[in-house]
């Protein structure tokens, strides 16, 4: 390093003002993307730290040379300079995360590349009152007090009937949130300083104002995810290049015609249309990536490598994700691989291209296990995020889709802080042992805090496993259930 030279705090992070603590979350999600950064940045970053922390750092902010940042600290801190020398440097280019303490009580785990060379000028502290912080301060909470991101499912249409579908099909029908609700939730997100806003379907595509709500998150320094299973026209793909998203992932599980109808429910005429999109985004040089979900009707491993073959003949396709399905709360699972199925597919040799990403669950293979016994299975519903369903209602987990356990409220009621700082929502992760069924292993074990409160835990698979009025059962294949 050259003290001459400008560094600053990784472009892929930021301080965030959570009420009465501070957070230090990543910052790509909102236009800036890991092209924009130098250096490499951590993934999922959401760390509570003190106030006096953000604003040690607050210095790097690429408006001065390391030295004059290094002196503006320690006369600021009252810190000798060699002192905060070595406080610093470890935290330049810092290939393992660095547990940071400014002083008793005040520490903090840093992630990799924390500070990063490069005159980036950035108010890292912006309008945030650290004084008013530091008077009604928590860093013991695990709930955030406002949520760090939020998917917004914007409508429930498919052009497909997946045989796999987790989606509540029996739930309101040709639902959609109006694009003026919607910008009214970006607009508290932004105001809230959301790390990420995410749209979810039914299908971007089959939404009649898709390409307004887009620009209208990118005005808010938003990038989403765009999925679809629609083909996409030559007129809509040519708007798709004025816009700034993260990803655009097309859904598709077969190349073989005699598959398509058992396994999506649509003619054999839409797989050519798919085909076509692909080509189309292909001659644009669009990036796109591509999602394919394995179920037993179309796992057969001749159709497996042409299916490779044919998306790997596409110059701008950046990911190729093959995954196992899992079970649906509302189609059972009649459709999932089998244990034998799973193995043959694990031991063919298909190819070393790296674009191929393989995701296959075995069927018996239960949760994660610590070798403390515990579950490594954690949920940021209702402690980091929430989502949106068509009809504007709240909802913990997506997958919950209208159970009534799950929701929190209304968007065209109250607020998103309104409903994420309720009574029912807080509540819902402030649950008390006692409150548990006696039915539930839960109701007894020593690590209930831990899990229900600190790492949070996936409601939609023990709902899966024993029914919607069972959803305060433990997680599948957890120890302690045993007991």
């Amino acid at each position: 390093m050259k003290l001459a030279n400008t560094y600053c705090l990784n472009k892929g992070y930021k301080f965030k003002n959570d009420i009465r603590r501070i957070l230090l979350i990543n910052n790509f999600s909102r236009l800036c993307t890991e092209k924009e950064s130098s250096t490499p940045f951590q993934r999922s970053l959401s760390s509570i730290i003190h106030p006096y922390i953000a604003f040690f750092f607050s210095f790097f902010d690429g408006h001065q040379s390391l030295n004059d940042t290094l002196a503006s600290i320690s006369e600021e801190f009252e810190i000798p300079k060699n002192e905060v020398e070595r406080i610093i440097f470890p935290l330049i280019n810092n290939e393992e995360p660095i547990k940071f303490t400014l002083s008793e009580g005040v520490s903090a785990v840093l992630p990799i590349n924390f500070l990063e060379e490069g005159r980036r000028e950035r108010d890292l502290i912006g309008s945030i009152d650290l004084d008013e912080i530091i008077e009604n301060i928590d860093i013991v909470t695990v709930r955030n007090y406002l949520p760090d991101w939020m998917t917004i499912m914007i409508n429930d249409k498919c052009l497909t009937n997946c045989v796999y579908c987790y989606a509540d099909t029996g739930g309101l029908e040709n639902t959609e949130l109006e694009i003026e609700k919607l910008k009214a939730i970006i607009d508290e997100a932004y105001e809230m300083d959301c790390n990420d806003v995410g749209i979810l379907g039914g299908d971007i595509f089959l939404y009649h104002r898709w390409f307004e709500l887009v620009e209208y998150l990118n005005s808010k320094n938003y990038a989403p995810i765009l999925s679809t299973k629609k083909p996409i026209r030559a007129d809509e793909i040519a708007k798709l290049k004025s816009l700034v998203y993260r990803k655009l992932q097309i859904s598709l599980d077969t190349v073989c015609n005699q598959e398509v109808e058992s396994l999506l429910g649509v003619p054999g005429t839409y797989l050519d249309k798919m085909m076509d999109t692909l080509n189309v985004l292909n001659e644009q040089k669009i990036k796109f990536s591509i999602n394919t979900i394995l179920t037993k009707y179309n796992c057969e491993i001749v159709n497996l490598k042409k299916l490779i073959r044919t998306f790997l003949n596409f110059e701008y396709l950046e990911e190729l994700v093959i995954a196992s399905s899992e079970k649906s709360f509302y189609k059972g699972d009649h459709f999932l691989l089998s244990e034998d199925q799973i193995f043959q597919i694990m031991a063919e040799d298909f190819t070393k291209d790296p674009r191929v990403k393989w995701s296959l669950k075995k069927l018996k293979e239960g949760a994660n296990i610590k070798e403390d016994g515990s579950t490594k299975v954690g949920c940021p519903g209702n402690v980091k995020s929430l989502n949106i369903l068509p009809d504007g209602a709240v909802t913990i987990c997506e997958q919950m889709f209208w159970n009534r356990n799950f929701i929190l409220g209304n968007v065209y009621k109250d607020s998103i802080k309104g409903i994420w700082c309720s009574e029912r929502a807080t509540a819902k992760w402030d649950i008390e042992q006692r409150q548990i069924q006696r039915l539930s292993p839960c109701s007894r074990c020593p690590e209930f805090n831990e899990c229900r409160k600190e790492k949070g835990i996936c409601w939609a698979e023990i709902v899966k496993e024993f029914g919607a009025n069972n959803s305060d059962f433990p997680y599948p294949g957890c120890v302690y259930g045993l007991l």
